[in-house]
This record gives structure tokens, sequence and C-alpha cells, in this order.
């Protein structure tokens, strides 16, 4: 009878658990995002359902398709084609999309009161759109504060470098000596 080593029984106790509830929030905050954004169209159907179901959704499409992405993702990390960024946009579109289109349909089977595939998946759509936006916007703004303090800090090196070559020069002319002999007596 085979058995299991320590580490695949480390894994299956602690590492599954901690897959499927990553993937669980990894699928609920694009479509929660999706829904309440939704919610400010015409369309009624997102004002009908409850952010709690798409949350549901989300939650169970996710735990459950982070596993075949997970595989994909290790068969494709070894792939040096030059097209990863390309290829993880792909993915990731792909798990939400699945992740909505499964979510809904297990919950349907077991008779919750759910949308319909496309509504789950247009708001997991948008709100990957938007969160990315913002990601990508926050990025943008780190950069341009970080760039702002650097120039200032520079600016303020900049400052105490003049302010000290004109001390020099100040006590240069005031004992009558060169800039290089004034710079060593301040130094001792």
């Amino acid at each position: 009878m085979p058995s299991l080593s320590a580490e695949a029984c480390c894994f299956l106790i602690l590492g599954l658990p901690v897959m499927a509830g990553s993937g669980a929030v990894t699928g609920l905050i694009p479509i929660i995002t999706g829904h309440a954004i939704l919610r400010y169209t015409d369309r009624q159907i997102y004002q009908l359902y409850s952010i709690a179901s798409s949350a549901q959704v989300g939650a169970v499409g996710g735990a459950i398709m982070i596993f075949p992405m997970s595989i994909v993702t290790s068969l494709l990390s070894g792939c040096d084609c030059g097209i990863q960024w390309g290829l993880n946009t792909i993915l990731s579109f792909a798990f939400l999309v699945g992740a909505a289109a499964i979510g809904r349909d297990v919950l349907a089977h077991n008779n919750h009161d759910v949308m319909g595939s496309v509504d789950y998946i247009t708001a997991a759509v948008i709100g990957t759109l938007v969160l990315w936006a913002a990601s990508i916007a926050l990025v943008l703004v780190i950069f341009l504060i970080w760039g702002c303090c650097s120039c200032v800090g520079a600016v303020a090196d900049l400052g105490s470098e003049l302010g000290a070559s004109f001390r020099i020069r100040r006590t240069a002319k005031a004992a009558k000596t060169s800039p290089a002999d004034a710079e060593r007596g301040e130094a001792e």
C-alpha cells in the first residue's frame, strides 16, 4: 500500500486550504467591486440581487478555480517565450471568468437564487479593470511622491554643499588665504 511522505501530508493538511482561501479572496474582490459599480448603471439585475450573492459566487468559484489555474501557471512558468506578461494577463482574466461561471453554476445547482453567468462575468471583468487601473494609478502616485522626495533631498544636499562652499570662501577672504587652505583649516 502506498504511503504519503510527511511533506505531502503537510501540503494536503495546510497547503490546500490556504490555496482555496487565497482563490476565494482573489475571486471575491473583483466580482463584488464590479457588482457595486454596476449597481449604479441602468441594468436592473444588479439592483435586484445583493452584493452578497456576488461575494458567494466569487468565493466559491475562486476556491475551485485556483487549483487548475495553479497547475496551468506551474506548467507555463518554464516558458521563456518573451510573452510572459501577456500570458499572465490572459490567465488572470481566465481565472476570473472561470470563477464567476463555475461559482454561479455550483450555487445554482445547490438551489441558490443567483443571476446569470454573463452578469457575474461582466461584474468580474468590470471589477478587474477598475482595480487594475486603481493599482496602476497608486503605483504612479507612489513613484511621483518618491521622485519629488528624492528631488527635495537632492536640492537640500546641494544647498548644504553650496553653503559649505560659501563658508569656506568667506573664511578664506577673512583670513586672506586660499580657499583650499581655508577648507583644510575648517576640517581641523
